[in-house]
């Protein structure tokens, strides 16, 4: 049985993702590294998001499948250091990094890229300790930021200015990604 270690179940990129990995791979075990919110705990969270997924992919039939095999550990990524999930994480094969603080506004207190930042620097500490054989990053196609002309994608553009911080803190997740050495690939949507 394969085991993958996930953030951003929660989010429209994960959840999706989920769901249709656990629907093709009956194989697969998911270690879900999700937030509490206010009054709501993390495994309730996720379970109410894979609900909503399955009904929007007319896969109501598969939820229970897909719930039973996935292990949610509350803990924030960006913090993650105090609550370490290594024990419950090890033997994982991949980390997929889908977690992120989506804002396009002003950070005027550096919170959207502290929060993206660290959390990609913890989930490849714990994918490392762990002994996952790679990693992967949900990025943006956006990472080049104000930057003219053709950017490759296997290229960072480091010098150019970004129009948020979110773009910013992509752009050094990444950056961070490419000098962890374990092999990666990094998925960079634009509009999702």
């Amino acid at each position: 049985m394969a085991k993958i270690i996930m953030t951003g179940l929660t989010g429209l990129v994960g959840s999706a993702f989920i769901v249709e990995l656990l629907r093709r791979e009956a194989d697969l075990d998911v270690v879900a590294l999700v937030r509490g919110r206010g009054n709501s705990r993390a495994v309730d969270r996720a379970k109410a998001a894979l609900i909503e997924q399955c009904q929007l992919d007319g896969l109501e039939d598969h939820f229970e499948d897909i719930w039973s095999r996935i292990e949610v550990i509350e803990a924030d990524v960006a913090d993650l250091k105090p609550h370490w999930p290594i024990e419950r994480c090890k033997g994982a094969d991949t980390v997929f990094h889908c977690a992120a603080d989506v804002n396009l506004g002003k950070d005027p207190y550096g919170k959207t890229f502290s929060t993206n930042y660290r959390g990609t620097k913890n989930m490849l500490d714990l994918a490392a300790e762990c002994g996952a054989a790679d990693f992967h990053l949900v990025s943006t196609a956006y990472v080049a930021g104000k930057f003219q002309g053709v950017a490759m994608e296997d290229q960072l553009i480091e010098d150019e200015p970004c129009n948020n911080a979110y773009e910013k803190s992509k752009r050094h997740c990444e950056a961070l990604v490419r000098q962890a050495g374990m092999p990666f690939t990094i998925y960079r949507p634009s509009i999702i």
